[in-house]
């Protein structure tokens, strides 16, 4: 078994044996050459950190899908608490951006709300319905994460004068940056073990917090975790 890096040759080389070719498994290569000397305790621990790699990503994925849209679901309930206008703030918000930045969020959704080529199966019907202007229970609906969290929200935390909205911005930015990676399949786990080297990303105070306050108390008792065989 191979692999690019500077522990490539503790794991056999990629060559052809006997006729066999190398076998590629994601970016790992299994040779069949009995020679390479690739224990079998080897190949399971790299299986095992690839499923939990696996399992992490889908978890992650799924977490920052909840933040989303517990997020808009937030949103929409201030909007109610400060009396908005749906309408309006939608209309404010497009009027603060760029021409440039606003004619990008526009011309997609017109594609998307068209009957051409790129007709939004789900969705298009209900941009084509409101392209006139769009109310904010629609426009949370339509926009993607990154115009959500990096501008909608950091609009409203300027029109309502809120701290704590404009500390949770960096905080989404940083949930729509994992999302993006767990998509896309990006590497996110650096180790798994207590000798990995560690990360200089300090994640965001907001979150440190909340994790500590979610945190079991020292010496409480726990509930055994269930093993698979």
């Amino acid at each position: 078994m191979a692999r690019d890096g500077p522990h490539a040759a503790s794991f056999g080389n990629d060559a052809a044996w006997n006729g066999q070719r190398a076998r590629t498994w994601k970016h790992y290569i299994l040779s069949p050459n009995p020679t390479d000397g690739i224990e079998l305790a080897r190949l399971r621990r790299l299986a095992t950190e690839r499923r939990f790699y696996e399992v992490a990503r889908e978890v992650l994925l799924s977490a920052t899908i909840d933040v989303e849209h517990f997020a808009k679901m937030r949103l929409l309930r201030m909007c109610e608490e400060h009396g908005e206008d749906g309408y309006a703030i939608v209309s404010d918000y497009l009027a603060s951006i760029s021409s440039k930045q606003r004619t990008r969020i526009e011309s997609a959704l017109r594609a998307r709300g068209s009957s051409g080529r790129v007709h939004d199966e789900y969705s298009g019907d209900l941009i084509a319905h409101y392209a006139g202007g769009y109310p904010v229970w629609v426009f949370l609906e339509v926009i993607d994460f990154g115009t959500f969290a990096e501008d909608l929200w950091r609009h409203c935390a300027s029109r309502w004068d809120s701290s704590e909205m404009r500390a949770q911005h960096y905080v989404l930015k940083s949930v729509r940056a994992l999302r993006n990676a767990c998509a896309y399949n990006i590497l996110i786990v650096n180790g798994v073990s207590r000798h990995s080297e560690r990360t200089s990303f300090n994640p965001p105070r907001l979150i440190s917090a909340s994790l500590r306050s979610a945190a079991t108390p020292r010496g409480a008792a726990c509930s055994p975790v269930p093993t698979t065989a």
